[in-house]
């Protein structure tokens, strides 16, 4: 449908629109470069504020969250338990 989940997707979809860029599929034929920069923007983002949770002592609370599903799917075959 193209309809954004939060507020944060439509103003991403709305700042790409200002620039002349058609959000979806195509962005990562025809603006490659241009999207691999958001996206290399978005790992660095997000690496940024784990270090800044980290400064507040909150840095192992997120590696405890993130952890929290390691393992926790069952192995294909597996009939055990």
């Amino acid at each position: 449908l193209g309809l954004p989940g939060d507020s944060v997707t439509a103003i991403l979809l709305g700042s790409l629109t200002m620039y002349g860029l058609t959000p979806g599929s195509s962005m990562f034929t025809t603006n490659a470069t241009f999207t691999a920069q958001v996206m290399i923007l978005m790992v660095l983002a997000n690496i940024a504020f784990l270090f800044f949770l980290d400064s507040l002592g909150l840095g192992g609370l997120c590696i405890i969250i993130l952890s929290c599903g390691i393992g926790s799917q069952r192995q294909q075959g597996d009939e055990t338990g």
